[in-house]
C-alpha cells in the first residue's frame, strides 16, 4: 500500500501586507486542509503512537486531516532553493529543499539536524 498527501488551498491572500522580500519579492499566504491517507503496516509510520489501532478505510488506510498555512512567493523561480514549513502539531519549522541540485545541496548543509521533508514543486 501507499501513502497519499493532498492539499486543498481554502484561501490566498497577500503576505505581510504585500511587502517585498529582497530578492524573493511579494509572498502570497496559502491556508487550507492537508488530507492524510498513511499505511499503518509500513516501516515509515512504526514510530506514530497507537496507529495499527485506528480506524482504517476500504483500503486499509489510516485517515486523518489538518490545517496549514504556507507563505508562498508570488514568483517561485526566485526562490533561494529551500522553503519553510512550520509544523503546527510541533510547532516547530522544518526545511524543505526544491530547485536545482546545487541549490538542494546549499539546503541540506544548512539543514543538518532539522527534518527533511523532502524535493517539493512551487
Amino acid at each position: 500500500m501507499t501513502s497519499r498527501a493532498e492539499l486543498t488551498i481554502t484561501e490566498r491572500v497577500p503576505f505581510a501586507d504585500g511587502h517585498e522580500f529582497g530578492a524573493v519579492g511579494v509572498y502570497e499566504g496559502l491556508t487550507g486542509r492537508a488530507h492524510f491517507a498513511v499505511d499503518p503496516g509500513a516501516l515509515a509510520h512504526h514510530g506514530i503512537t497507537d496507529i495499527d489501532e485506528a480506524a482504517t478505510d476500504a483500503e486499509g488506510l489510516v485517515r486523518f486531516t489538518g490545517d496549514f498555512s504556507i507563505p508562498k512567493p508570488i514568483d517561485p523561480r526566485a526562490l533561494p532553493g529551500c522553503r519553510f514549513l512550520r509544523r503546527a502539531d510541533q510547532g516547530g519549522r522544518a526545511r524543505a529543499c526544491r530547485g536545482r541540485s546545487d541549490a538542494r545541496r546549499r539546503c541540506r548543509a544548512s539543514c543538518r539536524g532539522r527534518r527533511q521533508l523532502g524535493p517539493t514543486t512551487a
